[in-house]
C-alpha cells in the first residue's frame, strides 16, 4: 500500500524490480515474488489529504476489517469516510478472488 503520488504502474514496477530494498520492497520481503501474480488497486486521493496518515488509517481499517477487530484509532470524519470507502472496495475485491472463503 503506497502513500506517494507516483503513478501506480511505476510504483508497482519499482516494488517488484528495484534492487534498493526501500524501492523494491515486495522483491525484498516477499519470497519468490518474481514467481507470483500481483494485482494493483489504485485509489486517487485529494491533494489536501495527508498521505502518510491516510495510509496508516487504511492499514488499520483493513486489519480491523479482515480480522474482525474493533477500530483502534478514530480518524477524522473526512478521513474515516474516505478510508471506509476504500476498505470496502478492497474487501469486495479480495472476496471476489478464487479461493476466497467469503466469495
Amino acid at each position: 500500500m503506497g502513500g506517494t503520488g507516483f503513478d501506480p504502474e511505476l510504483r508497482a514496477h519499482l516494488h517488484l524490480t528495484g534492487d534498493d530494498p526501500q524501492l523494491g520492497r515486495v522483491r525484498a520481503t516477499v519470497p519468490r515474488s518474481s514467481e507470483r501474480d500481483f494485482d494493483v488497486l489504485a485509489f486517487e486521493l485529494s491533494e489536501r489529504i495527508d498521505r502518510p496518515r491516510a495510509k496508516e488509517a487504511l492499514t488499520l481499517r483493513l486489519l480491523d476489517s479482515f480480522n474482525e477487530v474493533g477500530h483502534r484509532q478514530h480518524p477524522s470524519s473526512e478521513m474515516s469516510e474516505l478510508i471506509d470507502s476504500i476498505a470496502q472496495e478492497v474487501k469486495k475485491y479480495v472476496e471476489s478472488l478464487p479461493g476466497s472463503t467469503d466469495g
